[in-house]
């Protein structure tokens, strides 16, 4: 599952940035610690661990190191929102098979990886009024997990907050962020994430039966083996 959130006031994205930093449980599950992502934060040489000080400056359309302006003011359109957040969520499942299935966490993980490579594909620089997309490649994010259990279920979810800001090689210097595409392409970012969760379950499936000299059986017409091998 997938949801897209938009933080729009700079007071509240701070303080909700602020209460992930903490790391503390809000009564909705734990949060693990936020880092960083995305080829425009490795351009801000932003690595690892976020740290206040250089939200703070991000939202305020600074450099987090240097503090000059990042986004010219003859540039910058009222895009909103100011951080633009994708959650993408596993299903649910009992609590004791999600703290000890370490398959299902690193599937889990490996296919938010996925949908971090597909949110930098699908952006683009928000050109204002001119009525034109144009990719750029590049996000500036943060990422963390969740795990969230409640009445013996629970369920991960991997968390991307993207600020607004995207490095325009076209006019060489930062832009407002466009979304639009990212919006469009949820189904299939969603899809993709479906498709690594099914492909590595079925994969480990067949080793651990033949590992085990067990009979493998690849499917028939009424039950397709996830191989395409019937």
């Amino acid at each position: 599952m997938m949801t897209l959130k938009y933080h729009n006031d700079p007071a509240g994205a701070l303080a909700y940035v602020g209460k992930r930093l903490s790391g503390r449980n809000d009564g909705n599950g734990l949060t693990g610690e936020p880092v960083w992502f995305g080829d425009g934060a490795e351009r801000l040489g932003l690595h690892g661990a976020v740290k206040m000080e250089a939200i703070e400056a991000l939202c305020g359309n600074r450099h987090p190191s240097e503090g000059w302006t990042l986004v010219p003011p003859e540039w910058k359109a009222d895009a909103m929102p100011l951080l633009t957040e994708l959650v993408v969520s596993s299903v649910r499942l009992p609590a004791v098979d999600l703290d000890e299935d370490r398959w299902f966490t690193e599937r889990h993980r490996e296919a938010a990886g996925v949908i971090a490579d597909l949110l930098e594909a699908y952006a683009g620089a928000d050109l204002g009024s001119v009525g034109f997309f144009r990719v750029t490649g590049n996000v500036v994010g943060m990422r963390f997990d969740r795990c969230c259990i409640r009445m013996g279920a629970g369920r991960l979810s991997t968390h991307f907050v993207l600020f607004n800001l995207t490095f325009d090689k076209a006019e060489d210097g930062w832009s407002g962020l466009d979304t639009s595409e990212m919006e469009l392409a949820l189904s299939d970012m969603a899809d993709e994430y479906a498709y690594v969760m099914r492909h590595h379950r079925g994969l480990l499936s067949l080793l651990e039966a033949l590992a085990s000299g067990g009979a493998v059986c690849l499917g028939s017409p009424a039950n397709p083996s996830p191989f395409g091998l019937n």
